[in-house]
């Protein structure tokens, strides 16, 4: 017949289509049924070859319920497996061999509106209604298209035609009102909704209620009524994922979190752990920053034994930020065992080994990471650094450069910048400088070039050069807050254009107003100009921001110096020689680019 037997017993499995068929088949064994339908087509053909045989006349009815079967078979095989435009066909010829079949045109139509054919959706649906098929579903359906088609004043004539018939129906009201709510038209909504509140007449439709309501005043930004709103549900019984899912989103949408996991962990307490639910409590217990209550979650899951992969890699990476690494290793290394080439796990789990400061392993993960993942260059940047660690810096820098500059046209900016900022590092300036120059003959004015080239250039005390780049940068981004303080803080090292200086520092503070670099910039600025009682205020800003800055102390002890606070610059005098000893213990993380670039779900 022109269909897979195995094609059809997954779709007798997965939709029972062949216990409900509209037309001649029984409800038989798929053998059976396939035997039967070739035994009649063919004693139709040998009838119509011989007209002298017995059940004559020729034509059939049979044969037309036969070929109707077999067109719907294939059309259902079709569209179970999503070759929509097929199964359409296949429905269509069905449809001419049975023409006056109701099953088939709703079954039609059914497809056409999934498949967004409204119109053709529309007269089937029309056509079946006169035909006096379930009209109150029928009119739903119709009013449904034309609001997904966009035309909602029909959509609205036809539920206000079957209120007239229904009025006490709530799923109307609400159709209506959710209808209204697209269109925006809050006051027709709400009248539509106190209606269907009178009509709910079970818990979960008062909650369908309760939610549209929220979320109009929500609309409306009159947030505490929307809230007020809300506690109408605390007395009410939820036993429907799918609705506390609904509440808990909406609670997140008005930024109370606090109240979406107290709406979840209730509805946990009442009916044990749910897939759904379960995961969108870890997603707020993570985001909360709840690490406690994200293990218990993950731990009650795999003790349950439900939970899923993604469950391990969150945990990981929990356990990562909290410098758990031990136990991190534990969910890592058994995500690995199950996908020994999931680039992204094996990342993670070098990574581990880094912050443990077991180089050799670290590399021996980040090296299983294949080209095709998206953490390969990641892996790579990573790579270079661990080899560093191992005393093998030749082979380190050599693989960043052709991680900079591949062989094909183009550059890896990432690498580049890593590239030279290693090199500087390790003593190679005049190395360093000729790599971001290479770069930026391939791209002109790239505004991070600048910005680190402008740097070193100051360092390497080639001030004009710095300047030139800096303003360069400025020119093609005016609002670039790094390249604004360091151009502020260059004027006010130099003591030049103080008026200027303190206009950029002003603008970069604005652009980043909690920066303590950028406070302790403008500051300095403003003691330079005599203005100490302001940069005082300044100063002692950032260093609230960063109490472990000994340029910030050093900095607030020389303006109390000036202002004659001797015990106060003392102290701050002190602070900035106890924060620079400290500063050169403190040894540079290699994991340069792991928070910024790593993906993290």
């Amino acid at each position: 017949m022109g269909f897979s037997s195995k094609a059809l017993k997954n779709l007798l499995k997965t939709t029972g289509f062949l216990c409900l068929l509209p037309f001649s088949l029984p409800c038989e064994s798929l053998e059976s049924t396939k035997s039967s339908l070739r035994q009649k087509n063919t004693d139709f053909k040998r009838k119509a070859l011989n007209p002298t045989l017995q059940d004559s006349p020729i034509i059939d009815k049979n044969y037309f319920e036969i070929q109707a079967d077999i067109a719907y078979l294939k059309g259902e095989e079709a569209f179970f497996k999503r070759d929509t435009t097929k199964a359409l066909r296949h429905f269509k010829k069905a449809l001419l061999f049975a023409p006056h079949s109701l099953h088939l045109q709703k079954r039609l139509a059914e497809i056409y509106e999934q498949e967004g054919l409204f119109a053709e959706a529309l007269r089937l649906y029309k056509k079946l209604s006169k035909a006096g098929v379930n009209h109150k579903s029928l009119h739903q359906k119709i009013s449904s298209i034309y609001s997904l088609a966009g035309l909602n004043k029909k959509a609205l004539e036809n539920y206000q035609a079957l209120l007239k018939k229904e009025p006490n129906n709530f799923s109307l009201w609400l159709e209506k009102a959710l209808l209204l709510i697209k269109q925006e038209n809050w006051p027709e909504a709400l009248k539509s909704l106190r209606t269907a509140e009178e009509k709910a007449s079970r818990p979960e439709e008062q909650v369908q209620v309760i939610l549209s309501q929220s979320y109009i005043f929500a609309s409306l930004q009159d947030f505490p009524k929307s809230l007020k709103n809300m506690k109408k549900l605390a007395g009410l019984p939820i036993y429907r994922e799918d609705l506390i899912l609904q509440i808990s989103d909406f609670y997140k949408s008005l930024g109370q979190n606090a109240l979406a996991i107290h709406s979840l962990e209730s509805f946990q307490n009442r009916q044990g752990l749910t897939k759904w639910v379960s995961k969108s409590l870890l997603d707020l217990y993570i985001s909360s920053a709840d690490w406690k209550k994200a293990l218990q979650q993950i731990e009650r899951a795999q003790a349950l034994g439900y939970f899923e992969e993604q469950h391990y890699f969150y945990m990981a990476l929990l356990l990562i930020e909290k410098k758990n690494y031990d136990r991190a290793l534990i969910f890592l290394k058994d995500l690995v065992t199950k996908n020994p080439k999931q680039g992204q796990y094996l990342y993670f789990l070098a990574l581990t080994f880094e912050r443990k400061k077991e180089w050799r392993k670290a590399l021996k993960f980040y090296n299983q990471v294949s080209e095709s993942s998206p953490m390969f260059l990641l892996a790579k940047l990573q790579v270079s650094q661990a080899l560093k660690h191992i005393g093998r810096a030749k082979e380190s820098f050599s693989l960043l450069e052709k991680l900079a500059f591949p062989k094909e046209e183009g550059l890896s900016l990432q690498a580049l910048l890593l590239y030279a900022e290693s090199l500087w590092d390790s003593g190679h300036r005049k190395k360093a400088l000729h790599v971001l120059t290479k770069g930026l003959n391939q791209q002109p004015f790239h505004t991070e070039l600048l910005f680190l080239r402008g740097l070193y250039f100051k360092e390497s005390g080639q001030t004009e050069l710095a300047l030139k780049d800096i303003n360069d940068l400025l020119r093609k981004k005016a609002d670039h807050e790094e390249a604004l303080n360091f151009m502020a803080s260059l004027y006010s090292e130099q003591k030049i254009n103080l008026n200027e200086a303190e206009k950029m520092a002003h603008k970069a503070l604005q652009l980043r107003p909690n920066s303590s670099s950028f406070l302790s910039t403008l500051g300095w600025i403003l003691f330079q100009k005599g203005e100490l009682k302001s940069a005082l205020l300044y100063l002692n800003k950032a260093f609230s921001k960063n109490n472990k800055d000994s340029h910030i102390a050093k900095q607030l002890g020389k303006v109390h110096l000036k202002l004659k606070n001797f015990e106060k610059s003392e102290y701050f005098f002190k602070e900035a020689l106890k924060l620079e000893e400290n500063d050169k213990k403190l040894k540079k993380s290699p994991s340069i680019l792991v928070h910024k670039q790593a993906f993290i779900p």
